[in-house]
């Protein structure tokens, strides 16, 4: 319970220095990620240190791969093990997860809003051929150069964060 707080004020924190630079800063993310491994050490010993540092190595090994993807930014990526290091492996993964979902329902918001959404669904599908069928890495590198569509991710990550930690805190029956 006492990591969903902390990730809460991280992540409070990380949306609004997001938003205003684009950036998150390698303070909060370190912070995060020494408090998680402390705190856990602390309360639960070996195993808590254990879980947190296996859910560091969770949210920093998924983004790093969306990172090589050029989806996300490096601040992204140790924010990501902040919350893994605070909240665990499987929270991290739920976290990530929705993110990606609401990633791409506000990349799709702002392609309609943009009269953009089939001209690169087409040029989207015509990379993926080209890939695909023909090996054309060249083709594919220029789709993913050309005129990309950017926003923060603390603007999917916090709504997920949000729906992770609403999903975590409710009683299960068994």
């Amino acid at each position: 319970m006492w990591g969903l707080g902390i990730t809460t004020v991280v992540m409070a924190i990380a949306l609004v220095t997001d938003v205003k630079s684009r950036k998150i800063p390698n303070w909060l993310s370190m912070s995060g990620i020494a408090a998680g491994c402390i705190v856990s050490a602390i309360a639960e010993g070996a195993s808590g240190f254990g879980r947190s540092f296996g859910g560091l190595a969770a949210g920093f090994a998924i983004m790093l791969a969306l990172y090589a993807c050029r989806v996300v930014g490096a601040g992204d990526v140790k924010l990501f093990a902040a919350i893994g290091a605070l909240s665990g492996a499987a929270f991290v993964v739920s976290v990530t997860v929705y993110a990606i979902v609401y990633a791409g329902v506000i990349g799709i918001v702002l392609l309609l809003l943009r009269r953009q959404f089939v001209r690169r669904v087409i040029a989207a599908g015509l990379a993926a051929i080209g890939l695909l069928a023909f090996r054309d890495v060249a083709g594919f590198r220029l789709y993913v150069r050309s005129d990309l569509l950017t926003f923060p991710f603390m603007l999917a990550a916090v709504p997920a964060f949000a729906t992770a930690a609403w999903q975590w805190l409710q009683p299960t029956f068994a």
